[in-house]
């Protein structure tokens, strides 16, 4: 890991240095956020060097987001801390290869301010009763705006083609919707519990089921075909993201892109084994209750 030997010489506690290259938080989450402009760096004329050094404070800043999360869904203020070395550690690299007069530090304002947009956003939807696939997209492209600095990252180094940086952002933004939607399947009973905004309970609400208890909603998830419905939607958006980088240079983002929609294909496989399954369970049990009646 390239950054593993940076931490490690940085001038911050040991704890933190710890906690920052914990291995079960690594592993928890997919491993191209350790080095996100890589994904988009062939499109651009941009060095090694800066680009080791991108990566490193993409990954300290995306660490960043994530302690934040913690902080407002867990109230866990230990968290704080963590979060504003990550911040200075990454900015501190991105003063170095950017300066403090380089526009870069324009889409670092507009990013910073769209993260926090998708929080208040993220609490207005839950109030409302009407939520449009349109705002869910807006939600997603917000809340993913650390994806967004590592393609406005390599545009402030080389920005020779402004079409260029506006068809990766829209790649991005499909991509983001997609990622939603799988992380509101996956999370579905925990941002139940918590009362957070999620397509799903979204979907799952509009079907007036008259059942409180999470387990068994979340078997409506799938008996109902929202799961399945939203993986298929998943789909469509990493089609879209592909077709958007069609003619552009970026193998890497679009395997990640590629590898998605596998994934999500191989869910829909998956739901549609386990309602078969349970249909010729269901369908076991009515005969043998027939077989008790008629005897």
């Amino acid at each position: 890991m390239k950054f593993h030997t940076y931490i490690q010489r940085l001038n911050i506690p040991n704890n933190v240095k710890n906690s920052i290259l914990d291995e079960d938080f690594i592993k928890k989450n997919p491993i191209y956020y350790q080095h996100y402009p890589s994904l988009f760096a062939t499109a651009f004329s941009i060095s090694e060097k800066e680009l080791n050094l991108l990566d490193i404070a993409g990954f300290l800043y995306y660490q960043a987001t994530l302690f934040t999360d913690s902080l407002i869904d867990e109230k866990e203020l230990s968290k704080f801390s963590l979060i504003t070395i990550c911040q200075e550690e990454s900015i501190k690299i991105l003063t170095s290869v950017y300066g403090i007069e380089n526009n870069f530090w324009k889409f670092w304002n507009a990013r910073r301010n769209e993260y926090l947009e998708a929080i208040f956003l993220e609490k207005e939807l839950v109030k409302k009763q009407i939520v449009t696939l349109d705002q869910y997209e807006v939600l997603a492209d917000k809340k993913s705006s650390f994806g967004k600095v590592a393609i406005d990252c390599l545009f402030s180094l080389d920005a020779k083609d402004n079409t260029l940086h506006e068809q990766l952002l829209l790649s991005h933004a499909y991509f983001s919707t997609a990622f939603q939607l799988n992380d509101d399947i996956q999370d579905f009973k925990e941002d139940l519990n918590k009362g957070q905004f999620n397509w799903a309970i979204y979907l799952l609400n509009e079907q007036n089921i008259p059942i409180n208890d999470p387990e068994i909603l979340e078997k409506y998830l799938y008996i109902r075909g929202i799961s399945k419905k939203m993986y298929q939607l998943g789909i469509e958006y990493c089609e879209k993201a592909l077709k958007t980088v069609q003619k552009i240079h970026v193998p890497k983002w679009k395997k990640i892109l590629l590898d998605t929609k596998r994934t999500f294909e191989t869910a829909i496989i998956e739901i549609d084994t386990y309602l078969e399954i349970l249909t010729s369970e269901i369908n076991l049990s009515t005969k043998k209750v027939a077989n008790i009646s008629i005897q």
